[in-house]
């Protein structure tokens, strides 16, 4: 997989079948999939990998048994919380993006996770400027304010920084 294209951004995709859908480069972002025309819509995208962040309680719907029977690659990888992210957790997610050659979808229930470790592998794992990983995660689904703030944390970041 080539480095990301950080100016190929959409950061509100109109769906009928999501609340938020954007892409950055190859990878689409995305809150919950509840059905079975959302995982219709994704193959719309070519999207060939899926990447569940949600808990296993979090929705009623089997989407890990609906998205596999369906063809598309799900892969589980729970995020609780970001401070229990280590770097070894970050490099087993990033493996997971740098390992397709096609369109991948990462998603929890609101996309504010996924804006988060977007920012967190962005940062950490590619290299690009904390204010730029941050930017693209908030573009990408991190809305709540309070996981900004806790992204900025654990990152190191600083208003003067780049």
């Amino acid at each position: 997989m080539n480095a990301l294209d950080l100016t190929d951004l959409d950061e509100n995709i109109e769906t009928s079948s999501f609340h938020h859908f954007s892409r950055v480069d190859n990878i689409f972002c995305s809150s919950k999939i509840a059905d079975e025309n959302q995982i219709v819509e994704l193959k719309k995208y070519d999207i060939k990998k899926v990447i569940d962040l949600k808990l296993e309680d979090e929705t009623p719907f089997n989407d890990r048994e609906r998205i596999t029977r369906s063809g598309l690659d799900y892969i589980y990888f729970p995020v609780s919380d970001l401070e229990n992210i280590d770097f070894e957790s970050l490099q087993r997610f990033s493996e997971h993006i740098e390992s397709s050659d096609h369109n991948i979808l990462i998603y929890c229930m609101s996309a504010n996770r996924v804006g988060a470790m977007l920012s967190l592998y962005l940062s950490k794992i590619c290299g690009h400027p904390k204010k730029r990983a941050i930017e693209i995660g908030s573009k990408m689904g991190m809305k709540r304010e309070s996981l900004q703030e806790k992204l900025k944390e654990i990152i190191n970041y600083e208003e003067t920084a780049i």
